[in-house]
């Protein structure tokens, strides 16, 4: 069975906003704090923008915008 290769990931910047769903046409429902590390779990290509669904420590799934998002080479 395939198992997908879940990554670790820090967010980048501060105040940086996550949402329900992938898309700008969904609403902020919280912000992450500054160098949160997060696990990478799934990409999805909206509107031109590269959207990841990640996994807080506190085992909430949100999605954030790429831009936000640092995956280290080396795992």
């Amino acid at each position: 069975m395939w198992k997908p290769e879940i990554k670790k990931a820090y967010i980048v910047g501060t105040d940086v906003k996550f949402r329900q769903h992938a898309g700008k046409e969904y609403p902020p429902i919280g912000s992450f704090e500054p160098n949160e590390q997060v696990k990478l779990l799934n990409t999805a290509l909206i509107d031109k923008m590269k959207w990841h669904r990640v996994k807080r420590k506190n085992g909430q799934f949100v999605w954030v915008i790429d831009y936000y998002l640092h995956v280290p080479l080396r795992q």
